[in-house]
C-alpha cells in the first residue's frame, strides 16, 4: 500500500474520531498489507473494536439481510 494513499486517511492519532481511527488503523496496518505473515486473519479482523457488537452469527445466517 502506498504511504501516500494511507495519508489521506487520517488515523486517531491524527485526529480523526475514535471509530474512523480504528478503522485506519485495522485496514491499513492489519488488512492492506503486502505481507500476509503481517496481515490479520479473518477472525482478529472481526474481533477488532471496529466491528465491537456485530452479530457475526446474524450476519453468517444472513438474518441482517432479513429484517
Amino acid at each position: 500500500m502506498p504511504e501516500a494513499v494511507a495519508r489521506l486517511w487520517p488515523s486517531a492519532a491524527e485526529g480523526a474520531p475514535a471509530e474512523f481511527g480504528a478503522l485506519h488503523d485495522l485496514m491499513f496496518e492489519r488488512l492492506l498489507v503486502t505481507d500476509p505473515a503481517q496481515r490479520a486473519t479473518a477472525a482478529e479482523a472481526m474481533g477488532h473494536a471496529y466491528f465491537e457488537g456485530v452479530d457475526w452469527d446474524a450476519v453468517r445466517s444472513r438474518a441482517v439481510w432479513e429484517q
